[in-house]
């Protein structure tokens, strides 16, 4: 049965403080992991949080409980680890001939090992490379019915098949604890604690073929440089290559959870080529897909010294000309400087926390699109209901069907009911709830063959001190097809007040006193001609 939501779905609290999802820490964080180390770095310091073990309350030289890295073994968290480091203190290389020395011991007591050669070079020039990179459905032959999309290297120098450790953890197969000995161009012979994984299959984006991979071992991260990552728009780049922009999948919001190695001759064959001239890329098909290796710089560093990195660009509306009396030519240079931070200056910055800032514009202009649109077309219902439209970026967007991604989800979510009982209870009470307040309604029979329409799927929650009230979270960054719903639709100002601001008007009287809005975000309705956009099974 087909309902339309009429109202703003639900949102899921949330624990990582990066990524602010529930059901994972900073350090198992993917988000966080996929960042550059800098990056990474300045987070944890503006965050205060410990270095040794990204806990907050104390400093790393006083840390009580250094994590380990999976990767070199120091005592720092993996997700911190930087190929890039080197120690060239008597005391680092102390410290390297101890590890090794430790690891030759363990390679001595460890009865079973398996060895493995991995070869990956990451070069410091920026050039539009690709390599043998493309999305696989993975499943496994004790679950053939859960299938995760991931992306997946394809390997010729590697002897082993890889699998990401959050990847194995979402399939949710069996696996058994092993010791890898890992070979790489930089170590040697390092043992590795991981899990093994058997009957796994896999299957190309646009193929039902499966194929059977050899037992894979788990490492806490496949690295790759997502830009390298052949997709439509880089085979129309190069014009012996323009045939294949419909082969190509385009990108795919998913990880980076799978490396296969020559152990699996039938995935790496190749069935056909289309090579170039010189230096041009080169196209692959093998059984999973089409793939694109190689490619060319996008610009030359003769001319100028790459000193760093930019994460904003602001821009700055000129109102009148600028006229020159000698040239007609106007260059701007841009210099930064170092200053020297006074006690003054800390000070200032330190009462900044203690008070609202107020008058200060700082909103972007989607936000203030964001708000146009809320102005020009909310309204108020004879019911006493506010109504208003969904913030489009650009105009009413043309989605494609993704009704058959939400069947999916909602065939997943029968199996869980026919093993929780209790949660299809919960469910069913809080669907009828929505549809008994006019949160949602049944599609009209005229509607259902609309064309333009997106499906949401939606899964329960509960709150840890509501075991008894499940919450159904609306899924709308559900993507099919490279899209989602959240895509199109512009984020808005934050118009939250500031906890501080908050805590000190409170101080103000005698008597504080708060409320709260039942459902709130179902008081607000959608305009009719967008609620095919909100549909759910």
């Amino acid at each position: 049965m087909t309902y339309s939501t009429v109202s703003k779905p639900n949102v899921a609290k949330k624990s990582c403080i990066f990524c602010e999802r529930q059901n994972h820490g900073l350090e198992e964080c993917r988000e966080f992991s996929r960042k550059p180390v800098e990056q990474k770095r300045e987070f944890v310091k503006n965050e205060g949080l410990c270095y040794g073990c990204l806990s907050k309350g104390h400093m790393s030289k006083q840390c009580p409980k250094r994590s380990e890295c999976k990767i070199c073994s120091k005592r720092h968290p993996t997700c911190m680890h930087d190929d890039t480091f080197k120690q060239s203190t008597a005391e680092g290389e102390r410290e390297n001939k101890e590890k090794q020395e430790t690891q030759s011991t363990k390679a001595k007591e460890t009865p079973k090992e398996k060895d493995a050669n991995c070869h990956k070079a990451i070069s410091g020039t920026d050039a539009s490379l690709t390599s043998m990179v493309l999305p696989v459905y993975l499943s496994s032959l004790d679950s053939p019915e859960k299938e995760i999309l991931v992306y997946a290297l394809l390997d010729t120098m590697s002897d082993t098949t890889f699998i990401a450790d959050n990847v194995g953890e979402e399939l949710q197969v069996p696996s058994y604890a092993a010791t890898l000995r890992l070979t790489t161009m930089t170590d040697n012979c390092t043992n590795i604690p991981c899990r093994r994984y058997e009957n796994l299959v896999v299957r190309g984006f646009k193929s039902a073929e499966k194929i059977p991979l050899p037992a894979a071992y788990s490492r806490n991260l496949i690295p790759l440089d997502e830009a390298h990552i052949p997709t439509p728009e880089t085979a129309i780049q190069w014009p012996h290559l323009n045939c294949l922009a419909d082969q190509l999948a385009s990108k795919q919001d998913c990880p980076v959870g799978l490396l296969i190695g020559y152990n699996c001759a039938r995935a790496l064959a190749p069935k056909n080529c289309i090579s170039g001239n010189n230096d041009e890329p080169f196209a692959v098909e093998t059984e999973l897909g089409w793939s694109i290796v190689g490619g060319s710089k996008t610009y030359s560093t003769d001319n100028f010294d790459a000193f760093g990195q930019s994460y904003r660009t602001v821009s700055v509306k000129v109102e009148a000309p600028i006229l020159t009396d000698s040239q007609s030519d106007v260059k701007y240079v841009y210099k930064t400087q170092l200053k020297d931070v006074t006690t003054a200056d800390f000070f200032q910055m330190m009462e900044k926390d203690f008070h609202e800032i107020e008058g200060t514009d700082v909103m972007s202009q989607d936000d203030k699109k964001f708000l146009q649109i809320v102005r020009d077309g909310i309204n108020q219902r004879d019911d006493g209901y506010y109504e208003m439209p969904l913030p489009f970026k650009n105009g009413e967007p043309t989605l494609p069907n993704n009704r058959q991604a939400a069947m999916s989800r909602l065939k997943g979510l029968k199996s869980q009911f026919q093993k929780r009982p209790q949660y299809k209870e919960h469910y069913m009470t809080f669907m009828n709830e929505i549809l008994q307040r006019g949160d949602a309604e049944k599609v009209p029979a005229e509607e259902l063959s609309v064309e333009n329409k997106w499906y949401i799927p939606h899964h329960g929650v509960y709150h840890p001190k509501k075991p008894n009230k499940v919450r159904v979270v609306f899924d709308c960054s559900a993507r099919y097809q490279g899209t989602s719903l959240n895509d199109h639709l512009l984020q808005g100002p934050d118009l939250i007040n500031p906890l501080i601001g908050v805590l000190c008007r409170f101080r103000q009287g005698p008597i504080a006193f708060t409320c709260d809005v039942e459902k709130m975000y179902h008081q607000f309705r959608v305009m009719r001609q967008h609620q095919n956009y909100l549909r759910f099974l």
